[in-house]
């Protein structure tokens, strides 16, 4: 059975033009940088640009179902937790699932009817975040790309509108994320001192 959220994708207009929407990353750990160093995790979250080929046009997510899969170096850590935000997951709730590695079949969509819930317009706006941490702190690559599938079609729904109180919901092609960030066994400020006194040492010799 399917959601009404669901069936207001199917129901969409095919896009046109260069209309495109791209997943784009951050990833950030416990001290603001991107390399998760001993005692650190990583917080990756996923969010989409949405370009209608109309600048006249503004942008709002409709629907989007995707995955974000473990590639190279996931493996070598876990999925501690995720959330849906910015209540995208309101429609269906969150339907996400994992093997501890990768996430799957997350939906995130809002519906465009007056007076019926939140409704979000942010362009880029915010759709996901997830936790990893690594087994054990070494020096490696992490790797995750998204895939977008909507009834096998590689696209997510776009509100489209001139003023929000008429909307249309139209297909977009999406630009996938390759999502990459590096684990370290110390960190770098620690590697160059322990460097630096390495040379010392030889020199004084």
């Amino acid at each position: 059975m399917r959601t009404p959220a669901i069936m207001l994708a199917l129901s969409a207009s095919p896009a046109f033009g260069d209309a495109i929407a791209s997943w784009l990353w951050t990833v950030t750990t416990q001290d603001g940088d991107s390399i998760v160093e001993p005692r650190e995790t990583a917080t990756v979250t996923l969010s989409l640009l949405m370009q209608a080929d109309d600048e006249r046009v503004d942008e709002a997510i409709a629907f989007a179902i995707f995955d974000t899969l473990g590639g190279p170096g996931a493996e070598l850590g876990h999925i501690l937790g995720w959330e849906v935000l910015e209540d995208l997951d309101g429609l269906t709730g969150d339907l996400t699932t994992t093997d501890g590695v990768s996430l799957y079949e997350t939906n995130a969509g809002q519906l465009k009817t007056l007076g019926t819930g939140p409704f979000t317009s942010a362009n880029p706006v915010d759709v996901l975040t997830f936790e990893w941490a690594p087994h054990e702190y070494a020096h490696f690559d992490v790797n995750y790309a998204t895939i977008s599938d909507i009834e096998g079609q590689q696209i997510v729904v776009v509100w489209e509108g001139e003023n929000w109180d008429v909307v249309t919901a139209v297909d977009y092609p999406v630009t996938e994320a390759a999502i990459s960030f590096a684990v370290v066994p110390a960190p770098p400020a620690a590697l160059a001192l322990l460097l630096a006194t390495a040379i010392t040492r030889r020199r004084s010799r």
